[in-house]
């Protein structure tokens, strides 16, 4: 089992299969592929089961033509969903 299990799903809607991804910047790639599941609702990104994050799709498409690396984009998602889990004060977990 590798260190990341990346998903996502729409916000506030659980795949029943997700489809789990190694590298988040090929999650990024699945969500761009789909724009009318994600468009509309945004993205609830998760590791391991545990919510990271929540972007909208332009913010997925922006961090994409960024053309960081692969840890550059991890850091960064690990960052702001720390500092949106202390706003909230709450760790948030899918069933």
């Amino acid at each position: 089992m590798g260190k990341f299990k990346w998903h996502a799903s729409a916000v506030k809607n659980i795949y029943r299969k997700p489809r789990h991804y190694n590298h988040i910047k090929q999650l990024y790639r699945f969500i761009l592929r789909y724009p009318g599941t994600f468009k509309k609702t945004g993205v609830s990104i998760f590791d391991h089961n545990k919510l990271i994050i929540q972007l909208s799709f332009e913010e997925v498409q922006q961090r994409l033509s960024l053309g960081l690396t692969e840890v550059e984009e991890r850091k960064y998602i690990r960052k702001r969903g720390r500092e949106e889990n202390e706003q909230t004060g709450v760790i948030r977990e899918c069933q």
